[in-house]
């Protein structure tokens, strides 16, 4: 396909939402005057709600609409610099139970309770059981929801001048086999990561494809998440991590 690989390219952050921060603000972050890691409205996606971003600046100042697609850990708001893709089910019932479910503010302020254990378990089950609509289309896999407004809807793209952001979650659970269905087994494990990471390449080889109908002006940028953390130490300081730990991390697919 022609495209250049980075072979020593590190330029992301432990945390995916530094990551994506420092992505917008076309400069690495200052993290070590006091700012809290866990104030995430100081970085992603919270930033678009302060100062518009450089990137987007630059982007508007040559003429483009700015775009995001996000997903249920890391949601799009729509605002005055940039502008959501989404995809919504027709049936409301399945909408108000996927939001309910794919809220990130609810999962993780209950995470650690019988509340939030199942409301995993309903997200799992309610995927399962809508397998052609959510095979597709899920509050996980962003590279759908482009792919699909690229087949519903190729008039969008006719004008040229749009830049999309997509922040797939991939390989991040809930993990999948190289087709993408929902693994039974939901361990963190490198057997059930790998494999979701095949499935991620399949996704990116079949928008790869769609993307070539939309080839003109548009700029797509792809963003999976972060690496595992099979051997990382969530309760080291960043200045006491070793070197193979932050790789690990570090580890991430990005494409434009």
């Amino acid at each position: 396909k022609g495209y250049t690989y980075l072979d020593n390219s590190k330029s992301s952050f432990n945390i995916t939402f530094l990551t994506l921060a420092s992505i917008f603000k076309l400069n690495y972050l200052d993290i070590d005057n006091g700012s809290s890691l866990n104030h995430r409205g100081s970085y992603y996606p919270g930033i678009f709600n302060f100062d518009e971003p450089s990137l987007l600046k630059i982007l508007k100042k040559v003429g483009y609409d700015n775009y995001l697609v996000g997903n249920y850990m890391l949601p799009c708001y729509e605002n005055y610099s940039i502008s959501c893709i989404n995809h919504f089910y027709r049936d409301k019932f399945t909408n108000i139970i996927n939001k309910i479910t794919s809220d990130y503010a609810i999962q993780k302020a209950n995470e650690d309770s019988l509340l939030g254990r199942f409301l995993n378990i309903l997200r799992i089950y309610f995927e399962k059981n809508n397998n052609d609509t959510i095979k597709h289309l899920n509050t996980s896999n962003s590279i759908g929801i482009l792919g699909q407004l690229i087949d519903t809807n190729t008039r969008f793209f006719d004008e040229g001048g749009k830049f999309f952001f997509v922040h797939h979650l991939g390989p991040h659970n809930p993990y999948r086999d190289k087709n993408c269905k929902l693994l039974l087994d939901q361990q963190h494990t490198k057997g059930n990561y790998l494999s979701s990471v095949d499935c991620l390449f399949n996704m990116i080889h079949e928008l790869d494809k769609k993307i070539d109908l939309i080839d003109n002006d548009n700029i797509v940028l792809f963003q999976s998440d972060h690496g595992p953390s099979f051997e990382y130490s969530w309760n080291l300081g960043l200045k006491d991590l070793s070197s193979s730990m932050l790789l690990e991390r570090l580890d991430i697919f990005n494409i434009i």
